[in-house]
C-alpha cells in the first residue's frame, strides 16, 4: 500500500469507530427492547419462543462483530499513531496527528495551532515526506 493510500485509510478510521460504536448502541437498544416488549408476551406463549431466542441470538453475535470490528479498527489507529510517533519534529507529529487521527482541517489545525495557514501546509508536507521514509522502513520490516 503506498504513503497516500496509507493515510487516507487512517484519515477514515475515527469515522469508522465513531459509525461501529453508533451500529452497537443501536444494536443494544433494539436487544434490550426486544427483550423488555416481547419478553413477558414470549413467557405466557411458549410456543412462539424459539423466535424470540433466535432474534436474541442473532443481535447478540452481531453484537459481538461489531466489537471485534471496533477492536480491529482502535488496533489500526494506535499502530498509525505509533508511526506518527516516530516523526522527529514535534509540529510534524501534532500537524499528522491532527490531520490524519482526528480528520481536521488545515484551518482547524491552523487556529489551533495559533499560526497561518500556509505554514501548517509547509509543515504538512514535510511531515508527509518524512512520514513516507518511515512508513517504508516500517513496511519492509513486516516484509
Amino acid at each position: 500500500m503506498s504513503t497516500t493510500d496509507y493515510l487516507k485509510k487512517v484519515s477514515g478510521i475515527n469515522i469508522g469507530i465513531k459509525l461501529k460504536v453508533a451500529e452497537m448502541n443501536w444494536t443494544q437498544r433494539m436487544l434490550e427492547q426486544l427483550i423488555s416488549i416481547w419478553g413477558p408476551y414470549f413467557t405466557r406463549h411458549s410456543s412462539e419462543t424459539p423466535a424470540l431466542q433466535r432474534s436474541i441470538v442473532k443481535l447478540s453475535l452481531r453484537e459481538q462483530e461489531i466489537s471485534e470490528q471496533i477492536d480491529e479498527l482502535t488496533s489500526q489507529k494506535e499502530s498509525a499513531e505509533r508511526l506518527f510517533d516516530k516523526l522527529e519534529h514535534p509540529m510534524h507529529r501534532a500537524v499528522m496527528l491532527n490531520r490524519y487521527i482526528e480528520a481536521r482541517s488545515f484551518q482547524d489545525i491552523a487556529r489551533e495551532l495559533n499560526c497561518g495557514l500556509r505554514w501548517v501546509q509547509r509543515v504538512h508536507d514535510r511531515a508527509v515526506a518524512e512520514f513516507e521514509v518511515l512508513y517504508a522502513e516500517e513496511q519492509k520490516q513486516v516484509s
